[in-house]
């Protein structure tokens, strides 16, 4: 439902940011009809030649209409629609015991899952594999790998320091009683 991607841009205007950032929302969605809801953080500024870093967060707004009217038939109002991914992201942070520790987080979903690498604030990675556990056994291998690659990056940029946290959600579909 909301895809995340880490999008690297040079310094831009207000104005043309944001048109920028629509462009890779509306990728990040695979072409949609309608161009989708999105959010953006920033992770890291431009400076010194190197582009800045955007946490990108966009959703179909047909599946927005859609989980709002849901809702709404069943009488509950919504405020705020937010990404399980963030939530996830933010409860590996609160596991960290020190200030500068890496956070390798890793968020299963039904049907991809997410591998971020991140310091205090600052996303480092996101890698999106998607498919799902269930139906294919294989990507556990392709999961191991990546956490792998995924740490020994993190091992190489901070001289050999370890990935202190691991956290790990799950969200699987419950069966409907009959």
């Amino acid at each position: 439902m909301v895809h995340q991607r880490l999008v690297e841009l040079p310094e831009l205007g207000k104005h043309e940011l944001t048109k920028v950032l629509a462009r890779k929302a509306v990728q990040a969605c695979g072409e949609p009809a309608e161009a989708p809801y999105f959010s953006a953080a920033q992770q890291a500024p431009p400076g010194d030649g190197k582009p800045g870093r955007w946490l990108l967060a966009a959703m179909e707004r047909g599946l927005a209409r859609e989980l709002a009217l849901g809702l709404r038939r069943r009488g509950l109002r919504t405020r705020r629609v937010t990404s399980v991914a963030l939530g996830a992201l933010d409860r590996a942070a609160s596991l960290r015991e020190e200030p500068g520790e890496g956070a390798l987080c890793v968020l299963v979903g039904r049907r991809s899952i997410q591998i971020s690498l991140f310091c205090d604030e600052e996303l480092l990675t996101v890698e999106t594999l998607e498919g799902d556990l269930l139906e294919a056994p294989q990507l556990v291998a392709s999961l191991l790998q990546s956490i792998k690659t995924t740490a020994g990056y993190w091992r190489r940029t901070r001289r050999g320091t370890r990935c202190a946290t691991c956290a790990s959600s799950a969200c699987t579909p419950t069966a409907a009683a009959s």
